[in-house]
């Protein structure tokens, strides 16, 4: 009985703790449109990764030459490119466009298609396979404007895309077999990113209409808002730290004083809490979303942890990537003990 007390006054000790944060983000490092050759005040980098498996980033472009870069998550320094497929990426309005890294190191990447054409979907085992699988098909509706992956404790995959409404589901067995089903997401007229809620339901940012962020079942049926009320944002899957809370990360659109109805209310990157809607973390980032118009409306989020510090203390980063605007890593030090947790 004297244990299970001590265990239970540990939780409610930490849980206030984890609550009422209310910290600024630390930038680790940022690249703005026109550092690179391969990253410009155009639409041609549109989303990005964070590897939980090796800490990279990843950032598909089409400018100076098609291809997936690899960047070191701790400095921003550059590593390489995706090995192309045979044949090399192509098919489609946009050879690639978003990309997923999943917890196993899997990556998953597709081209956009603006309707009734060819859509592709590539399966990376790791940052340097050089055989990925293609998964081939083509539906009546725009794809690749969101890319939604997971994956469960058996390795089978489940990967949504689309742009409006009606959205394509691929599903992939954990020895090989791909199949596909198109689903109709309620509530979301103008879907541009999407992730997955631990549970597998579904959380769709939309750049039109009023709830913003929604919560939809892995059918499609709508479950409600999402507790998020940011606008005109960015989003990625809802990531489950070893807390057992569970994070988003939100970045804005943009800026631009002359679209005033086309950035969010605060031009922060920001990380909440998905259950309560609370945001945990902030960082105005303003500096770097002046001076582009993002008019295409493209970006990513990614809430991950990838090394834990000597003193059994947590970091939270987070990889935001605006298009025209800037690709850049930001961290949090969570005060949370990793043994204490460990006990639940």
């Amino acid at each position: 009985m004297r244990k299970l007390l001590t265990l239970i006054g540990v939780f409610c000790l930490l849980l206030p703790l984890m609550a009422d944060w209310d910290w600024e983000l630390t930038e680790r490092w940022v690249i703005e449109a026109g550092d690179v050759d391969w990253f410009q005040a155009d639409n041609t980098v549109r989303a990005g990764a964070a590897n939980p498996k090796t800490g990279n980033v990843l950032v598909p472009s089409r400018t100076a030459g098609t291809a997936v870069h690899i960047l070191n998550g701790r400095d921003g320094s550059y590593i390489g490119t995706l090995p192309e497929p045979e044949g090399g990426f192509t098919g489609g309005t946009f050879a690639v466009n978003q990309i997923v890294a999943l917890p196993s190191g899997r990556i998953v990447v597709n081209n956009l298609q603006t309707g009734d054409g060819t859509v592709k979907i590539y399966l990376y085992d790791s940052e340097t396979d050089t055989d990925p699988e293609i998964y081939e098909t083509s539906v009546p509706y725009r794809t690749g404007d969101s890319l939604a992956a997971r994956e469960d404790l058996y390795g089978n995959l489940e990967i949504l895309t689309g742009r409006f409404s009606d959205a394509l589901r691929v599903r992939r067995g954990a020895t090989g077999g791909w199949g596909e089903s198109t689903i109709t997401l309620e509530g979301v007229n103008n879907n541009y990113a999407a992730g997955y809620y631990p549970d597998g339901s579904l959380i769709i940012s939309t750049l039109a209409g009023d709830p913003y962020i929604t919560r939809n079942n892995r059918d499609g049926s709508l479950i409600g808002p999402a507790p998020m009320s940011q606008r005109q944002v960015f989003i990625g899957s809802v990531y489950s730290d070893i807390d057992g809370f569970n994070y988003i990360g939100v970045t804005p659109r943009t800026a631009d004083p002359d679209f005033p109805d086309s950035h969010p209310d605060d031009p922060n990157v920001s990380i909440y809490n998905a259950q309560t809607g609370v945001r945990v973390a902030t960082k105005d980032i303003t500096e770097y979303m002046e001076g582009d118009r993002n008019l295409n409306g493209a970006g990513s989020a990614i809430v991950y942890t990838y090394a834990y510090t000597p003193g059994g203390f947590t970091k939270l980063y987070i990889a935001s990537i605006c298009h025209n605007n800037y690709i850049g890593v930001w961290e949090i030090q969570a005060p949370v003990d990793v043994d204490s947790w460990e006990l639940y």
